[in-house]
């Protein structure tokens, strides 16, 4: 079992919390917020999003299949979609699994270092826990390059660590 996750970027800061709500009914109780932070690590969104752009990261209480991702993303895309106007996103939903060793983000964009999963959707290993943090391949996003981001995806690994350890334990009893 691994931890769902979700990025989410927007220059609305109100639809965090519309989009929290939509997910939580799908995915289940949400057991992390991050803080909200500026997005400035590259222009690409701002044209369709607008700007200033925001980031913020979510996680979920309960742990999913690794094979749930595509689903997820698909879900995520409908949000998008239903939250748009004038044809125009005004949230982007990158939503991703947390395991002890690594967080793979869904994509819908092919690339050569990510594999297809199915339906439209690829799977990106995005970042490896290694030696006691989080390490960077050539094509991890510049904004999951950054210490405050890799600081949040800690404490999202140290939460699912500590979930992990408690089912370990509930099923020794």
């Amino acid at each position: 079992m691994v931890k769902l996750i979700c990025g989410m970027l927007t220059a609305n800061r109100s639809l965090f919390d519309t989009a929290c709500s939509i997910l939580a009914r799908r995915f289940g109780e949400i057991d992390f917020i991050s803080e909200t932070i500026p997005f400035d690590s590259t222009t690409y969104y701002n044209e369709e999003l607008g700007e200033p752009l925001y980031r913020r990261f979510v996680s979920f209480r309960r742990l999913i299949l690794p094979d749930s991702l595509l689903e997820t993303k698909i879900f995520s895309n409908q949000i998008e979609i239903a939250l748009s106007c004038s044809g125009k996103r005004r949230i982007n939903l990158d939503p991703g699994i947390l395991t002890k060793n690594s967080i793979i983000l869904a994509s819908t964009k092919e690339n050569p270092f990510r594999l297809y999963l199915g339906k439209g959707i690829y799977g990106e290993l995005t970042l490896a826990f290694v030696k006691g943090g989080f390490a960077t391949y050539p094509w991890t996003y510049p904004d999951f390059r950054k210490d405050v981001t890799k600081d949040i995806l800690a404490k999202i690994r140290k939460i699912y660590l500590n979930q992990r350890k408690m089912v370990s334990v509930q099923f020794k009893m």
